[in-house]
């Protein structure tokens, strides 16, 4: 799902775009950043901001 858009990530998984904005801010807030382009960094880098 690299590099689409709330909206077609939720289509993709069958979900609502309220839905898909609502566990990508739990993630950021997990692991300590704002935005998709930090939490990619961090998850495909395997560093924690923790």
């Amino acid at each position: 799902m690299k590099g689409q858009s709330l909206a077609a990530i939720g289509t993709s998984l069958k979900i609502s775009r309220a839905t898909v904005a609502t566990l990508a801010s739990h993630c950021y807030k997990k692991f300590g950043v704002s935005g998709r382009q930090q939490l990619a960094a961090v998850v495909m880098g395997g560093q924690s901001s923790q």
